[in-house]
């Protein structure tokens, strides 16, 4: 007997981060909830061969600094990454391990949880693992997202009458004058923050770490006693640790291997690396203009952000609504699955999708959710 064909498709992009995850995990309930469950069906895309997203943990050995990573996406799991965040504050919700897991973790555990959390709820064969989406765009005359997604180099095309983004961010390295010429040199190199894994490579180096985020800290601190000289660039105030030499923003570079600072002063160095954190790539939805948020609107709340900061009214469907997961700054799953279920209302609710009901500022966006 031939099945029927389901009535309506979602299709969820960046599946198998957190983001992702807490998007599956509150869809797949929904759907298993209704009358005719049968008449639903939910597809995951995942770049990467695992869960995980950021806190997959890889065991490759990278390349010498400044060469070519290796193809696919990278994760920025350093060997001696731990949480910032304790236990009980960062995971989800709706599942506590039953172990008593260390307040901090390393990056295993995290991915492990997160393992956990999909095997738990029972949606990972829902995603499908190695596929990245090229494409997404709206088809007028089906009235649906056309969806073309490369896995093992074979392209393919899908159609879904909804659309969920929670894709993960891509490492951003700043432009700055005169670092291609100072990196002609076969001598040097660099690399972004994501791709570091140890000290090792930067034995009897001088290097440069660009940036004053947590990573800068853990990265030039971890390098400083096997280097010949550590120096960490941030954008105001100049002095020394112990280890580290703390200078100002970078100027310029130049060929004879100096860095420049904006203070006048100037260093040799000859590995430098980019700790300079992250920005979304929403390349893959062709039909939505780039845009820039007008953090002077009248419809905030609380908040330095509007409510719907990727809403972009006017330019996308009526079927579609962005997933800005972690604006507030930190990396809490329990942020994901209450965002996720506020907008499962809405994808279950088209006729809501008025400007005027989404636009309205407070109200019950803000009330506790749990997933």
């Amino acid at each position: 007997m031939k099945l029927k064909p389901p009535s309506c498709r979602f299709a969820v992009v960046g599946a198998g981060g957190p983001a992702g995850l807490a998007a599956m995990k509150v869809l797949s309930e929904e759907l298993q909830s209704q009358p005719t469950p049968t008449e639903y069906e939910l597809v995951g895309f995942e770049e990467r061969e695992d869960i995980g997203g950021f806190w997959q943990v890889h065991s490759c050995v990278l390349p010498h600094p400044g060469q070519a990573s290796s193809e696919g996406p990278i994760s920025p799991m350093y060997d001696s990454m731990m949480t910032n965040l304790p236990y009980p504050i960062m995971c989800y919700a709706s599942y506590r391990v039953p172990r008593s897991p260390p307040l901090f973790s390393n990056a295993l555990a995290v991915q492990d949880y997160l393992r956990e959390y999909a095997q738990h709820f029972n949606f990972r064969h829902r995603i499908i693992f190695g596929s990245r989406v090229t494409a997404a765009t709206w088809d007028e005359a089906s009235t649906q997202w056309k969806i073309v997604h490369l896995k093992a180099g074979k392209s393919e095309t899908s159609y879904f009458d909804r659309l969920v983004v929670s894709t993960g961010r891509h490492p951003y390295v700043p432009e700055i004058p005169g670092f291609d010429t100072w990196l002609s040199s076969e001598s040097r190199g660099y690399i972004h923050s994501s791709e570091y894994r140890n000290s090792v490579p930067y034995r009897g180096c001088h290097v440069l770490v660009i940036g004053d985020g947590p990573s800068a800290w853990d990265i030039s601190e971890e390098i400083a006693p096997v280097a010949s000289r550590t120096i960490r660039s941030i954008r105001s105030l100049s002095g020394s640790t112990a280890s580290t030499d703390i200078r100002g923003a970078v100027s310029h570079f130049s060929l004879d291997g100096l860095v420049h600072f904006q203070d006048g002063t100037s260093a040799f160095v000859d590995r430098v690396v980019f700790t300079t954190g992250y920005q979304y790539d929403y390349s893959f939805l062709t039909q939505v203009p780039r845009h820039e948020p007008d953090f002077t609107s009248d419809h905030l709340y609380i908040s330095g952000f509007h409510v719907y900061p990727l809403a972009l009214s006017g330019h996308l469907t009526c079927t579609e609504i962005q997933y800005p997961i972690f604006y507030d700054h930190a990396l809490v799953f329990s942020t994901s699955g209450a965002q996720i279920q506020y907008h499962q209302f809405y994808i279950g609710h088209p006729s809501c999708w008025q400007n005027n009901e989404l636009l309205d500022g407070s109200g019950w966006p803000y009330s506790i959710l749990s997933a």
